[in-house]
């Protein structure tokens, strides 16, 4: 039983980081009441215990809001309802979750690395490893990185004849 309740944490860790990731990207701003608690679960999620889903999920969210710089004003009303904080019951002490949440990514890096197969991939899947190259990108690495480099390598020995890649995860090439 508690695998299946692991199982379910890891993958609303993954959930929280697209949402918050969905967020960021719309202009919502880093001090709106939505994304704090966004943040604030991300934040208290455990790295170690994390797969490279959630870890790659998390890394790219904690990017996005450290890019952030958008003002509600630019928002539509609906979604500017979302960060008014006399609009909805803050249920948390105030807290810099954004700033923590940015001050995690090097953490982050080495959690999300650390779960980099021999080969160069992550779970030796296409898909996973363009995604985590993808946020470690964004976290600033660049591709003179060695696991950088062997990410790359691997994703230039998988693709096939065609120019496509085939993964087991993806429903297409």
């Amino acid at each position: 039983y508690t695998k299946g309740v692991d199982a379910v944490l890891m993958a609303d860790v993954s959930l929280q980081a697209a949402c918050l990731e969905s967020l960021l990207l719309s202009g919502l701003s880093v001090e709106s009441v939505a994304i704090t608690k966004a943040a604030k679960t991300l934040c208290q999620a455990s790295l170690p215990e994390q797969s490279h889903t959630a870890q790659t999920s998390g890394l790219r969210a904690a990017c996005l809001v450290q890019q952030a710089d958008c003002t509600d004003d630019s928002l539509p009303p609906p979604i500017q309802l979302l960060s008014r904080k006399d609009v909805q019951q803050v249920l948390f002490e105030e807290s810099p979750w954004a700033e923590q949440l940015v001050a995690s990514i090097p953490d982050r890096v080495c959690a999300l690395l650390a779960t980099q197969k021999r080969t160069g991939s992550w779970d030796h899947c296409p898909v996973a490893t363009a995604e985590a190259l993808s946020a470690l990108s964004l976290a600033g690495l660049d591709l003179s990185h060695k696991r950088m480099a062997a990410a790359l390598r691997f994703l230039r020995q998988s693709q096939l004849v065609d120019g496509s890649w085939h993964s087991d995860k993806a429903v297409n090439r």
